[in-house]
């Protein structure tokens, strides 16, 4: 098998990546650009508003040159989780962005979308059926969560992406999707071994994050070869070392030496990390399990209301240590004012912000603590109103040994209340067995640009 070469710019669409790193990644003559647009990390707001957590901007600095560069050399740019979180507006948002380059440059591009929005009774059909199953902690899936979620997305594996290159487009735009599906999807199409790829695709999915010095926004380069693959940072001042590439194997990963991928698991229980001279890692002996059922997993957004916010800092010693007093007192002054119906939280940071229940030394040690006063109420106008209640009580209410009548709180901003717009959970977080993993993700082939550039101005 020969040796197939994959560029990966940066850990997602909108971060950057230096273009000296990109101009090294195509100077060894990639047969494929691939690039994650998004994920879960950043919650399920923005598949719920159907909003990126990427600015326009930086989507279209970072997409330009990978057009540019795959359409020169004739190789595909695949594109996965378009848009930030995958659903319909986000590959339409994606799709605009290309559409713009394409006009401004003259360009005329295939591109292929790979749709992963999933209609509500599609489903509630998997559900009826016995087909859906809680991930991890999720509570069993029911159809009142179904019909509440404002969208729903499948995450696509490698079958829909391969489907979107069959048609030899310029540009793969696939809706949510794996990551290492983005990078293994056209040298499995090729007959590349399953471990060793989808081994490979999982390390450079996050760019540069498996080198040292680790950074999300600069570019790495994988090869796949019969009995291995390697893997190079693109930038001088990195390299990749067999703890670093190791250490990514695991990266959001369960267990300690398996990959969980829609078709199958990568087991990398045999696998040997060895270090070259030039800063790459070779790796051998990874494999692949196939899946007895082919799963995909569901992401839902379901609205909770709306949320206030107002953010302070507080110096005075003998006020941090009542805080727990003041903020009783406020909970119970909103509930005697306001009634029920809303939720109430006082994340304090430099005591048990991050951690909450599980914080192992919940006292506040330093000289200040940040406030973070947080409201949920069913419309933004109660939210409002628990968050300035809430922050007024916080700020004069009378806690033991008090020696001032001047308020404990010290705000940064004016407003000091914010009201932040609905609040969403991943109500769906669940599983779905299918017979296809394809036949849930329809894909078409569009074609858009000009044949020449936009006018200036």
């Amino acid at each position: 098998m020969a040796e197939l070469r994959i560029l990966a710019p940066t850990a997602i669409l909108g971060y950057g990546y230096p273009l000296a790193s990109l101009e090294r990644g195509l100077a060894a003559d990639p047969h494929l650009i691939g690039v994650d647009a998004g994920s879960t990390d950043a919650g399920p707001y923005y598949l719920g508003e159907g909003v990126s957590f990427t600015s326009r901007a930086a989507v279209k600095r970072d997409l330009a040159p990978l057009l540019a560069a795959g359409r020169a050399r004739r190789i595909p740019v695949v594109v996965g989780t378009a848009g930030g979180a995958g659903g319909a507006p986000h590959l339409d948002w994606c799709l605009g962005i290309v559409e713009e380059i394409a006009r401004e440059r003259g360009w005329t591009l295939r591109v292929a979308l790979a749709h992963a929005e999933q209609p509500k009774e599609r489903v509630l059909q998997a559900l009826r059926q016995g087909r859906t199953a809680p991930l991890g902690a999720a509570p069993e899936l029911d159809e009142a969560t179904v019909a509440a979620a404002s969208r729903i997305v499948g995450q696509m594996g490698v079958e829909p992406i391969q489907r979107a290159l069959e048609l030899e487009p310029d540009l793969v735009l696939a809706g949510r999707a794996c990551d290492v599906s983005i990078f293994a999807a056209l040298p499995l199409m090729l007959g590349h071994d399953p471990g060793l790829t989808m081994h490979a695709a999982k390390i450079v999915e996050c760019g540069a994050y498996c080198a040292e010095p680790g950074g999300a926004s600069d570019a790495i380069l994988a090869v796949l070869r019969d009995d291995h693959f390697e893997v190079r940072p693109l930038s001088p001042g990195r390299r990749c070392t067999r703890l670093s590439v190791a250490a990514h194997s695991l990266y959001e990963q369960a267990h300690p030496s398996e990959i969980v991928e829609p078709s199958g698991v990568v087991d990398c229980a045999t696998a040997s990390f060895e270090e070259r001279p030039d800063g790459a890692v070779r790796v051998r002996g990874t494999s692949f399990r196939p899946a007895a059922a082919p799963t995909i997993k569901l992401e839902g957004a379901v609205p909770l209301g709306y949320r206030a916010v107002s953010v302070a800092g507080v110096r005075d010693p003998t006020a941090i240590g009542a805080l727990d007093v003041s903020i009783a007192a406020a909970r119970e002054l909103i509930a005697a004012t306001l009634g029920p119906g809303h939720t109430l939280h006082v994340h304090v940071y430099g005591r048990d912000a991050v951690m909450a229940g599980r914080e192992p030394t919940p006292t506040a040690t330093g000289h200040e603590v940040g406030l973070v006063v947080e409201a949920v109420a069913p419309d933004a106008e109660t939210a409002a109103a628990v968050c300035a209640l809430a922050r007024s009580t916080l700020l004069h209410h009378h806690y033991p040994g008090r020696v001032t009548t001047g308020g404990s709180l010290a705000f940064p901003f004016s407003p000091s209340d914010v009201v932040w717009g609905r609040v969403y959970e991943f109500g769906v977080y669940h599983l779905w067995r299918v017979e296809d993993p394809a036949a849930p993700f329809p894909v078409e082939l569009r074609t858009v640009g000009a044949t020449s550039p936009v006018p200036a101005g």
